[in-house]
């Protein structure tokens, strides 16, 4: 009977070392806003149920509040990070370049760039020693953090230096370059990288790759992270409340706040927080009633 529980228990430890590993893909495309840190968050909450994430770029950047959330979230990842600049062609400018410094694993697809990340502020340059310096501090620590090359990593910030494939590798600053997902997954595999939680090895090799969809929520949050659309439901809410203050009735001052929440929303206020100012306003309304 020993024999035979043995016996068992050997295979069932064989199956589960057979079964490929799981990767979860998030795409990062386009502009970096609130919604896209949204859908990273969403993301890795699920995280620990698969062996890595894979991180695709495809961005020229966006709001440095947006990746700084992006960034903590793959910091404190439970699980191996891979970020891919893709596909051939594609960029990973500004924001998107401290995401793939954060990366635990960092590649880039041939015909790909990173860099100019120095930050900008309405559509001009900062300037400013204290703000420069600590987004430059802040690209060079993840690059060190990862084993890459701080001083080149700094560079892209201070001077705007860009980086192909082939110069970010002389430089440092990525460990791979492949043609495709299941390319880079075969590089990576059997490597290992630094995390928040300690030395960890790559089990990539043959996984199964999951595109994480974003959820309603995001999507909704995704729309309203439009800068020209938050705005204009922001201006339009508040003429709205000042229009209701001078005539009877409360629909104007609702359907202003209502706006302005949106607006809000769009440009970074978290969503349950809204929530809860609306059940408030929807409260007061009703004691005033």
């Amino acid at each position: 009977m020993n024999l035979l529980a043995l016996i068992i228990l050997v295979g069932v430890f064989q199956t589960a070392a057979a079964q490929p590993s799981a990767v979860l893909w998030v795409e990062v495309n386009g502009y970096i806003s609130p919604g896209t840190a949204a859908y990273v968050e969403e993301a890795f909450a699920e995280a620990s149920r698969y062996s890595a994430v894979l991180v695709t770029l495809d961005t020229l950047g966006g709001q440095a509040d947006a990746m700084l959330r992006i960034v903590e979230s793959i910091q404190r990842s439970p699980v191996p990070v891979i970020g891919f600049v893709y596909p051939v062609g594609g960029k990973a400018m500004s924001a998107g370049t401290y995401i793939l410094m954060a990366s635990n694993f960092a590649a880039m697809s041939p015909g790909t760039l990173i860099g100019s990340a120095q930050p900008v502020a309405g559509g001009e340059p900062v300037t400013d020693s204290k703000v420069l310096n600590f987004f430059a501090e802040k690209m060079g620590s993840l690059a060190e953090a990862n084993g890459r090359n701080r001083e080149e990593a700094v560079k892209i910030v201070l001077e705007n230096k860009n980086f192909n494939p082939q110069s970010a590798m002389e430089a440092g600053l990525i460990e791979a370059v492949a043609n495709s997902v299941d390319e880079l997954l075969e590089q990576a595999d059997g490597k290992t990288v630094m995390t928040f939680w300690g030395e960890r090895v790559l089990n990539v090799k043959g996984a199964s790759v999951v595109r994480k969809s974003p959820s309603l929520t995001v999507t909704i949050v995704s729309m309203l992270s439009d800068p020209l659309l938050s705005s204009v439901l922001i201006t339009l809410g508040i003429l709205l409340v000042v229009f209701g203050l001078s005539s009877p009735g409360w629909g104007g001052e609702v359907m202003g706040i209502l706006l302005v929440i949106l607006g809000l929303v769009g440009q970074g206020l978290n969503i349950n927080i809204a929530g809860a100012l609306l059940v408030i306003v929807g409260a007061v309304l009703m004691l005033y009633e």
